[in-house]
């Protein structure tokens, strides 16, 4: 089965994490992971950003959350 999966979904796929494991990490619901990881038209508010942030810097210390989001 393929999914769709947006920019930030891909950043995830690519270093080898589930979406289980980022809700672990980021303290996120699971409907806000699972949309910031397949709908590439979702633009998370400022709290979820707070919480993306520090998630991201450990994924990958180069990659900044806008990399991921149209603002």
């Amino acid at each position: 089965m393929f999914k769709t999966r947006s920019k930030f979904g891909k950043f995830v796929d690519r270093n080898g994490y589930t979406q289980k494991e980022i809700i672990e990490i980021s303290k996120l619901g699971k409907n806000t992971v699972t949309r910031l990881c397949s709908d590439s038209e979702y633009r998370p508010r400022g709290d979820t950003f707070k919480k993306l942030i520090p998630l991201i810097e450990k994924i990958d210390s180069k990659t900044e959350v806008d990399d991921f989001f149209d603002m």
